[in-house]
């Protein structure tokens, strides 16, 4: 067993962080064999490699792996008891973890200059009247709202919430998203035989939870009118991209004419894949090995949700409402 979580180890690190999708079964049958061990810290070199592979493990069970069941589970409780062990160190709001921040090229200062870095690769869709910027909150609202002012575009938030599978809220098995939209995967649903109301609960939780963020944000604002129009989705980066393909399968519902999506940073993996899920995709800077969206920001402190309100709110009363 100590023998398979190391090979896993390997693995991990020549895949270069949470999007590794070379993953498949061999090494998930690694994860199997790794998953007995009383104490796998014993097992693996050092506590910064170990946090990698739960990392890795994490994007396994929201990436492409995910369409099937067991596989992805395996990934989850591999991760879980990994990260019980060592786990993932966060830095506090406002704070910087240098641990976390390689001296390499493309480093942004923050998510206010990865917004501007990113309208330059977007002039195309500049003072275009079809065109509406949608950011994921709440990492990219700051994004979003740089981008929207190099464009002179309008600006709002498209909120998702993954719905996770019970007992194993890391694994995605759907979302709800703004506009009542709710996706799910009907596959993983099957392949795990999730009853109905399991998931009818889950989705009444995020959907309050949605809602309360929309009143908090919006005000008495209502979603923008996507139908027909160009919408630009933003987010501070790429890692497995599992929100974000929630988002687009659920933007798709409200029947824009293009969807393009739009980030600083992402895997280069995750950037190609989210190609067949798009009309467009736009990725600033594509670092290999990418490790996560957070390496790659001198600041990633949190953003807060006054922060998106007081950024929304600024460009509703420069430009008026989003809806159009």
């Amino acid at each position: 067993m100590a023998i398979a979580w190391l090979r896993l180890r390997r693995r991990t690190q020549r895949g270069g962080g949470p999007a590794c999708a070379y993953v498949g079964s061999r090494a998930l049958e690694d994860a199997k064999l790794a998953l007995p061990l009383d104490k796998p810290e014993n097992a693996t070199a050092s506590e910064p490699e170990n946090r990698e592979l739960v990392l890795c493990l994490g994007g396994v069970a929201s990436g492409k792996h995910a369409r099937n069941g067991s596989h992805a589970l395996t990934a989850v409780k591999a991760a879980n008891r990994l990260a019980r062990h060592n786990p993932v160190r966060r830095p506090l709001p406002g704070r910087q973890d240098v641990n976390e921040l390689p001296a390499r090229p493309g480093l942004f200062r923050d998510r206010r200059e990865a917004g501007r870095v990113l309208a330059e690769k977007l002039v195309a869709y500049a003072n275009r009247p079809d065109v509406l910027v949608l950011a994921l909150p709440r990492g990219g609202v700051p994004v979003a709202y740089e981008v929207a002012q190099a464009l002179s575009a309008p600006f709002d938030v498209f909120v998702v919430r993954k719905l996770g599978v019970p007992g194993y809220e890391e694994l995605a098995m759907g979302a709800v998203a703004t506009g009542g939209v709710r996706v799910l995967n009907d596959q993983l649903v099957e392949s795990l035989g999730i009853p109905e109301q399991m998931i009818d609960a889950a989705a009444l939780r995020e959907q309050q939870e949605l809602a309360r963020r929309e009143r908090l944000y919006r005000g008495g604002r209502p979603p923008p009118h996507v139908r027909g129009r160009t919408a630009i989705l933003v987010d501070d980066g790429l890692a497995t991209g599992a929100t974000m393909r929630a988002a687009i399968e659920a933007l798709r519902r409200q029947n824009p004419a293009r969807i393009v999506v739009a980030v600083p940073t992402a895997s280069p993996e995750t950037c190609e894949e989210m190609k067949s899920k798009a009309d467009e995709v736009i990725c600033a800077i594509t670092p290999e090995p990418f490790h996560a969206v957070g390496r790659w920001y001198q600041d990633f402190s949190q953003t807060t949700d006054e922060e998106v309100r007081v950024l929304l709110a600024r460009q509703s009363k420069a430009q008026g409402p989003s809806g159009g």
